[in-house]
């Protein structure tokens, strides 16, 4: 799964060349957890984005209560979930980072390691999204899709999120793409992934900083 991811770089150029500036990335974020907002790029009127979106939660249309929307959706089986089928046909993103992290869960204990590609730049998850209150998606949430791990990474979590290619990006963004293409993307290689240990204090949502990439000089989980 994908449960707590960074963007640091508050001017990706990755993405500023090809989408333009966002206003919303004012200072770096190495901690982004579910119930926040976020930035994403979305298809408006076939125009491609930026805004910013929920993760994982919006508001019920003519409410002021928060529905639930998962953060996660298994590229497997998105398809035909209920709740996943009519945002992957209709509402994909981008959703920029340059990391991620997972949680090795050994006994009692559960040990975070940092995940980026091997030249530390910025990807994209592949994202879906359900519309909220707002038209202007203030209140929409968005899910990051997974898929299963790769072998190296099985020891520390046996999903892992789905990254998408650059020269993919724009056709993820597509309204009209027709299911199959849509299955093709989701099945798309993945990237050489690097992967270190990291300081507990990445699990409590409310530490943010460089500090969290910091590797764990303590006690070492054991990868296999």
């Amino acid at each position: 799964m994908c449960g707590r991811y960074s963007l640091i770089d508050t001017t990706p150029k990755e993405f500023v060349t090809k989408y333009g500036p966002f206003d919303g990335l004012h200072l770096p974020r190495y901690n982004r957890a579910p119930g926040q907002a976020h930035p994403v790029i979305i298809d408006r009127n076939r125009q491609h984005t930026w805004t910013s979106m929920n993760w994982g939660s919006f508001r019920v249309k003519n409410t002021p209560q928060k529905a639930f929307f998962p953060i996660n959706a298994r590229s497997e089986t998105v398809i035909e979930k209920n709740i996943f089928s009519s945002s992957v046909r209709k509402h994909r993103c981008l959703v920029p980072a340059d990391g991620w992290y997972e949680w090795q869960l050994i006994e009692t204990e559960k040990y975070p390691f940092y995940h980026r590609l091997s030249d530390h730049t910025p990807f994209a998850f592949a994202g879906i999204w359900t519309p909220g209150k707002e038209q202007q998606c203030k209140d929409s949430a968005f899910s990051i899709l997974t898929r299963p791990a790769p072998p190296e990474r099985l020891p520390i979590h046996h999903r892992a999120p789905l990254l998408l290619p650059t020269e993919l990006w724009d056709f993820w963004l597509r309204s009209d793409l027709p299911e199959r293409e849509i299955l093709k993307i989701i099945g798309c290689e993945q990237p050489p992934i690097t992967f270190v240990q990291v300081r507990s204090k990445v699990n409590s949502t409310s530490n943010d900083g460089p500090g969290l990439l910091e590797p764990e000089q303590g006690m070492q989980s054991m990868l296999f």
